[in-house]
């Protein structure tokens, strides 16, 4: 789930039931030109929500990704 910048989404109750259920998140700030913005809302809901390195979204290696080793 990407927790964005531009339009500070999802909420911070959002985001505690998306981790207690398992959810893994990205951050993003949805900007399409030169100006990329900062990650300040992103930043805070890591803070208010608890979220750890554990909860962040890491892609597996090249090889190893499920559509590449589907049957």
């Amino acid at each position: 789930i990407e927790i964005n910048n531009r339009y500070r989404i999802p909420s911070a109750s959002f985001i505690k039931d998306a981790k207690a259920a398992g959810a893994k998140f990205s951050f993003g700030t949805n900007n399409a030109d030169a100006n990329l913005g900062r990650l300040e809302y992103p930043i805070q809901m890591v803070g208010e929500c608890g979220l750890v390195w554990q909860d962040v979204f890491v892609p597996r290696p090249n090889g190893q990704k499920r559509i590449q080793t589907a049957k």
